[in-house]
């Protein structure tokens, strides 16, 4: 069974959505677009609140080791 959905009315910018029509496939429809976009700002939220609680717990983190794991994370799989 799939996902319990809800209507909701938003206004966004006229640019932003010129721009997301640019990227969306034929078969896209907006308010997937839309979700996909708000399910990956809530995970960046959600990985946020970890590190900010993971700071506050230990410390900074060390600033050689985050570049390092940034190179990790860029490169290509």
């Amino acid at each position: 069974m799939g996902a319990q959905v809800a209507k909701k009315s938003v206004t966004i910018p006229a640019d932003l959505i010129d721009q997301a029509e640019e990227f969306m496939g034929p078969g896209d429809s907006f308010s997937s677009y839309l979700a996909e976009s708000l399910r990956l700002r809530i995970e960046h939220d959600r990985l946020a609140a970890l590190s900010a609680e993971l700071e506050t717990a230990n410390g900074p983190a060390d600033p050689v080791e985050v570049s390092r794991w940034r190179e990790v994370l860029r490169a290509p799989r």
